[in-house]
């Protein structure tokens, strides 16, 4: 805590700020950042009994728009976890191709989205759903065809980062690298770093590039 190269919130809450802040404008009085973090406990089928502020609001507005972007989101929430990685219990084939199934329906249904209020995070949906059916080159071109020319947000930057993950895959670590530093997204690095920890690899790292984005978290590591 004596030294620090950058802000250690960048080292896993890149965006969490103000995607709180988006959903907070949404609901108003009543708030609160676990709201926003346990989006993925709730029942869709029950909508009705959630607790959640976020569903509450969009049920006592009758917001459908918001309703299916919710039960969407959710879904993907969820799947995430069911085949992460960091899972004490694996998932079996059939949950796996029951994932794989939701995934394509939630993206084509997202890239069929034709309204304007949801457009970024739809998009976002899109991203997010090929990356996890690991369609890397569909990442990359929707990023390159849409998703770049939408206006700046948050959802855009995340966006970004599932593209850089992407040119990672690709790769193409050094503007996977400095993509991630654009967006202050240090835990990536810290991925792409994960073999050069040490005064070798911060040696390596400056004879190739002695602005290399990388060195901050090195040197700070």
């Amino acid at each position: 805590y004596m030294f620090s190269a950058f802000n250690r919130e960048q080292m896993g809450s890149t965006f969490d700020y103000r995607i709180n802040e988006y959903w907070k404008n949404y609901v108003g009085k009543g708030f609160n950042d676990w709201d926003v973090s346990s989006l993925s406990y709730f029942d869709i089928d029950n909508m009705q009994n959630s607790q959640n502020s976020i569903v509450k609001t969009a049920l006592a507005h009758n917001d459908i728009e918001t309703i299916k972007y919710l039960k969407h989101l959710v879904t993907y929430l969820r799947i995430c976890g069911n085949i992460s990685e960091d899972r004490w219990d694996y998932p079996s084939p059939d949950d796996l191709n029951q994932a794989n199934q939701n995934l394509i329906f939630i993206n084509q249904d997202a890239l069929n989205y034709s309204g304007k209020r949801y457009k970024a995070q739809y998009a976002l949906l899109v991203m997010r759903t090929y990356f996890l059916l690991k369609k890397y080159p569909e990442v990359i071109n929707y990023w390159n065809s849409t998703a770049s020319k939408l206006p700046e947000s948050v959802f855009k930057d995340m966006m970004k980062d599932f593209y850089a993950g992407c040119l990672l895959r690709n790769g193409q670590k050094k503007e996977a690298c400095r993509t991630y530093a654009e967006l202050g997204d240090m835990r990536s690095i810290k991925w792409c770093m994960r073999d050069q920890r040490n005064l070798a690899g911060i040696k390596k790292e400056y004879a190739e590039d002695p602005n290399s984005p990388n060195l901050i978290y090195l040197v700070q590591d």
